[in-house]
């Protein structure tokens, strides 16, 4: 075959690899989880997984990486000039939408969000590494979400805590875990209420009770 053919195989069959590697770590857990498992899995010889991956933990961290990769391209499209001029709530639900848009998609996504979210509570020396270069500089107070709020008008707490814009989507993520979808309705919907919510004009007033003494006058 040709080289692009020989590319597309070899592509499909690290897709295969890692596909049956989220299926095992969810069925067996990261540590339960053998190398034979995933090749049985994704119907491969053993060493040809070491031919893509060095073992475990490289499959996994391949798995986030799939992730923030889209989420970070999403992120830089929104930022681009020729989507400056839509509303900031628009371009954040573009952000998210790998997560929350319900296609087959997101609903792996959401898998391989869970897993990883799950490992790094179990095993944070795994995940430490991982998390300080995805997740860290795009939600730095200088990182690529702060610059995208430079030219908006947002309250105090989400310029100086960008970070403060991924609890719509954690929450819902960890209520839609726990109890499915009867405290919150559709993810999305709940997101987008809460994106209205945290920009709101309420958010960033101080409400101070009008407290007045008797006689005193209005």
């Amino acid at each position: 075959g040709s080289q692009p053919d020989m590319a597309v195989k070899t592509e499909d069959k690290r897709r295969r690899i890692l596909s049956a590697a989220l299926d095992c770590f969810e069925e067996r857990g990261f540590a339960a989880t053998r190398m034979e498992d995933i090749a049985r899995s994704a119907g491969v010889a053993k060493g040809t997984i070491y031919n893509y991956f060095k073992g475990k933990e490289e499959l996994l961290h391949a798995l986030a990486e799939g992730i923030a990769g889209v989420m970070h391209r999403n992120l830089e499209n929104v930022t681009s000039s020729e989507n400056e001029g839509l509303p900031l709530k628009d371009r954040l639900m573009k952000v998210v939408a790998p997560l929350t848009d319900g296609t087959p998609r997101s609903k792996r996504n959401l898998r391989v969000f869970r897993l990883v979210w799950a490992e790094g509570l179990r095993s944070p020396e795994i995940m430490h590494d991982l998390y300080a270069r995805l997740f860290v500089p795009v939600f730095r107070n200088d990182g690529l979400l702060a610059r995208m709020l430079e030219k908006e008008d947002v309250p105090d707490f989400v310029r100086n805590r960008p970070v403060v814009l991924v609890a719509p989507l954690i929450q819902s993520i960890f209520i839609h875990v726990l109890v499915g979808n009867e405290l919150i309705g559709s993810p999305r919907e709940y997101i987008s209420d809460y994106f209205d919510f945290i920009l709101s004009k309420n958010a960033r007033e101080e409400h101070v009770p009008d407290v007045r003494l008797p006689g005193e006058d209005a």
